[in-house]
């Protein structure tokens, strides 16, 4: 009877043992495997930079868009092609500040003139549905039209000066024969830090826009019954010293064109 105890006791102690290396080695098993699932996601994760597009507008009506973001502390720039004295209005608090702006008379005359204009301002915080409003007074009309087009965009992650210094930024102008502020032959920057470039051109005529390089993106285009558009383009530039152009040809129907850079910290480009 005794040796039959001792052998209860010794088969209970190898169970037990077993119950013990079997949970063991169960929890090392998970932990190897959470090891190899989660490190291919952290590695994904640091090798995939985020986009400093943060955001477009959307159009709501014909002279305002609504724009949501993501982070905050983005540079907001707009650009409108409308009557004179064209200004920005903010549902959410934005103050808008006008960076460059140029006319063109679509007549001819000086009793018609039409501005391509654009305008900045810096989020704090994330945009929820913000409206932003193209406001055209009602003594500078143009054929009916107080607004041809607009678009917004948030870009993330610009350096402290937000503007590429580059002295050929930005640009704006018309090409011959329209009459306007200011003749350029061929839209075109030389950049000198990694940038955010827009870029956007008035058009007078039905055979559309510019041609853009490979790397724009177009985002709209606005035609109005009267063959007065709007084209708005985008690109990231991530190198310094890049010749960025928009192939637009010599007298067709672009009337005006106008392109601006958002110098990004390293990080964001």
């Amino acid at each position: 009877m005794h040796n039959t105890l001792l052998t209860d006791r010794y088969i209970r102690g190898l169970r037990t043992k077993d119950l013990v290396s079997h949970k063991t080695l169960r929890g090392l098993l998970l932990l190897l495997m959470a090891a190899f699932v989660y490190t291919p996601i952290q590695v994904a994760r640091a090798a995939s930079p985020t986009s400093p597009l943060d955001g477009l507008g959307v159009p709501i009506g014909p002279d305002s868009q609504a724009l949501t973001t993501a982070r905050g502390h983005d540079v907001i720039v707009v650009v409108a092609y409308g009557g004179s004295g064209l200004y920005v209005n903010d549902s959410a608090g934005l103050r808008f500040t006008q960076r460059v702006s140029s006319w063109i008379s679509p007549c001819g005359r000086g009793d018609c003139l039409l501005y391509l204009s654009e305008f900045y301002a810096v989020a704090d915080r994330p945009l929820r549905s913000d409206n932003i409003t193209a406001v055209v007074p009602l003594n500078s009309y143009y054929d009916g039209f107080a607004l041809v087009g607009l678009q917004a965009v948030a870009i993330h992650g610009a350096s402290m000066g937000i503007f590429d210094p580059d002295p050929s930024i930005p640009i704006i102008g018309c090409q011959r024969p329209f009459l306007c502020s200011q003749h350029i032959l061929q839209p075109s920057i030389q950049t000198s830090t990694p940038d955010f470039v827009v870029a956007a051109t008035a058009i007078d005529g039905d055979s559309g826009g510019c041609f853009t390089e490979p790397g724009f993106t177009t985002v709209q285009t606005i035609m109005n019954p009267v063959d007065l558009g709007f084209e708005f383009y985008y690109r990231i530039v991530p190198v310094p010293n890049t010749t960025v152009n928009l192939a637009c040809p010599p007298y067709n129907s672009v009337a005006m064109f106008e392109m601006d850079a958002v110098s990004l910290t390293p990080s964001q480009s």
